[in-house]
């Protein structure tokens, strides 16, 4: 017979595979780019999903807001406000191509 639903992975090995995950981007992006700030905040980057996949159960599920967006919108708006806050910290307000 088969399972409703599959068991969550239990958290220390979500974390020990997630910090694997990032530090082997870390250091395939430092061979290519080197080590700076900005590979820093790719990892980081890299990481956010992965650290929200590990701890999703324990986010404040509240039933009038998911009742009117749809599913992984949380998830979505809160990577797309980062996303815009690492670009703008790390191209500035204003890049030019130069900079780029």
């Amino acid at each position: 017979m088969q399972p409703l639903g599959l068991e969550a992975t239990a958290k220390l090995p979500a974390t020990i595979a997630t910090t694997i995950g990032v530090t082997i981007v870390i250091v395939v992006t430092d061979a290519y780019f080197g080590l700076s700030v900005v590979t820093l905040l790719a990892a980081a980057i890299f990481a956010v999903p992965m650290a929200m996949r590990v701890w999703e159960k324990e986010l404040p599920n509240f039933e009038a807001i998911y009742r009117w967006f749809p599913r992984g919108f949380l998830k979505f708006s809160v990577l797309l406000i980062v996303g815009i806050l690492l670009s703008k910290i790390v191209l500035g307000s204003s890049p030019t191509p130069d900079e780029v």
